[in-house]
């Protein structure tokens, strides 16, 4: 459908720049309409019969279903309707062998696919770069789910979504999916993490957790999965777009070779006991919770061990003895791994920083009060304080 005159140059720029994607249906139809314009209409037409047209890929035995396919291009999703007509278009391939098209060998950073054929031998088929562009929305936004997958479905505020039922959803209808990431298997069950554009409030991280806790546990992983990769979508050191790797959770800088792993902040947290009291502060940053214990982060170049010493000594000004290390927990606040200790008076008056710590006192057992929730390990390590 020309919008301008026809003439020779217009058709034989036309038709070039199809050529590479026919196959001889196509070609059929442009030699009898080659002949139609040379023989009724005298237009200098002799040039299409020498067109050459591209080889057939070779076909390959296994890789995305015929079902995929079609579901893809029947989705609602018009982006994704327009990538598989531009793959045919730049490919040639035929709906049967796009169906057999691996994604891992959709190269979107060198524009070609990987097709292979017999003896492990690999043809290459060229696309465009706006086809790069709408493939990579189309093939890395939309799994293909079945009804008993996992979807942890996250909007941009880290809030998760629940059903009416609160429940995780069984199908991605309705949504607006900007990525979805495979994070591996529960109950035997594939589990993914997507991110979703909706102005929509969802439920937090701590609400899920009072709701279901093994599902708290899961979300976990996946909202921080899910952060890893919003961060790194471009390379930190050059700015290049990254890309996600085949075998490791890495986004690999295809210009300067960075490797961006997800990002987890180790911190400590230590429940101090001086005879039968604890140690519990008021921390600024706290504004529900009255007392808690002695927390804080890592710093580079020390031990976890080094860490608690350092945190309490700059915290409350004491110095403690008899260190143990009691348990770890993933804590995605935003992405911390906490390692719980217990530890003993040994030294020192209480001397808050007054920035981080406003007040900290011991407090004799009948007078420690549990936290309102277990989410923490803040929990465990007060209640085997108060078992003690």
């Amino acid at each position: 459908d020309l919008n301008v005159p026809l003439n020779s140059e217009n058709l034989k720029e036309f038709l070039l720049n199809y050529s590479a994607s026919t196959r001889n249906t196509y070609l059929t139809a442009f030699r009898s309409f080659a002949n139609y314009l040379i023989e009724e209409k005298n237009i200098d037409c002799e040039w299409i019969k020498k067109v050459k047209f591209a080889k057939k890929p070779k076909k390959v035995t296994e890789g995305l279903t015929v079902e995929q396919v079609h579901d893809m291009i029947n989705s609602t999703h018009n982006i994704k309707y327009k990538a598989i007509l531009y793959l045919f278009v730049n490919t040639g391939l035929r709906n049967e062998e796009l169906c057999n098209v691996k994604i891992k060998d959709v190269k979107l950073d060198r524009k070609y696919l990987i097709v292979h054929g017999k003896g492990n031998k690999e043809d290459i088929v060229n696309f465009k770069s706006e086809v790069a562009d709408l493939l990579e929305r189309y093939l890395y936004t939309r799994p293909h789910l079945t009804d008993d997958d996992y979807l942890f479905i996250f909007n941009n505020e880290r809030e998760l979504f629940l059903d009416s039922n609160k429940q995780l959803p069984k199908s991605l209808d309705g949504f607006d999916v900007n990525f979805h990431l495979y994070i591996g298997q529960y109950n035997g069950k594939k589990a993914f993490a997507i991110n979703v554009n909706t102005k929509d409030s969802f439920y937090n991280l701590r609400d899920v957790y009072e709701i279901d806790a093994d599902l708290y546990h899961i979300a976990s992983r996946a909202v921080l999965v899910s952060d890893w990769y919003m961060t790194f979508q471009f390379c930190g050191r050059c700015g290049a777009k990254t890309q996600l790797d085949e075998k490791d959770m890495m986004l690999k800088c295809p210009k300067c070779g960075q490797m961006h792993y997800p990002r987890i902040a180790p911190a400590i947290i230590v429940a101090i006991r001086k005879g039968d009291e604890l140690l519990m502060a008021k921390h600024s940053y706290h504004e529900k919770i009255r007392y808690a214990l002695i927390a804080g982060f890592v710093e580079p170049g020390e031990t976890i061990e080094e860490a608690v010493h350092r945190e309490v000594l700059e915290e409350v000004g004491i110095k403690i003895k008899n260190l143990q290390y009691k348990r770890s927990q993933t804590w995605p606040f935003p992405n911390s791994l906490m390692f719980g200790f217990s530890a003993e008076y040994e030294s020192g008056d209480i001397k808050v920083d007054g920035d981080e710590i406003l007040t900290a006192k011991w407090i004799k057992k009948e007078d420690v009060e549990p936290p309102e929730t277990d989410i923490s390990i803040a929990s465990w390590l007060i209640e085997e304080f108060l078992k003690s």
